[in-house]
Parts: C-alpha cells; sequence; structure tokens
C-alpha cells in the first residue's frame, strides 16, 4: 500500500471485491496492473479519475 494521487490513478470498476459501502473503485498506480486485476476479479472496465462521474450518472 502506498499514497498515490487520485487524479493519476486507474480505477477498475464491476468488481467482485467489494468495500464497507459494496461496489468499489478498486484505484491502481499502474495501468497493466489495473487491467490485470479487472481479469482476475470480473471487471467491468478501467476508469481514469475524470470519468468517474460520467460512469456514475450511468
Amino acid at each position: 500500500l502506498e499514497k498515490l494521487d487520485a487524479k493519476e490513478a486507474f480505477y477498475v470498476h464491476g468488481s467482485n471485491v467489494f468495500g464497507p459501502m459494496g461496489e468499489e473503485f478498486i484505484p491502481f498506480k499502474d495501468e497493466a496492473k489495473a487491467n490485470s486485476f479487472m481479469k482476475d476479479h470480473a471487471g467491468k472496465g478501467v476508469i481514469k479519475f475524470d470519468e468517474i462521474k460520467t460512469y456514475i450518472g450511468k
């Protein structure tokens, strides 16, 4: 675990890993690791910070 700038992170959404409030955006520093996690945990996609608001609006 390490700090990372939220605006620089890659977020996996729709995975089978849940947080305390249910479905979470799981952040990663590296896009390749985000894609690997997405494949391993049935994620729906990888998005950037500025795309979160658009995703929530769907």
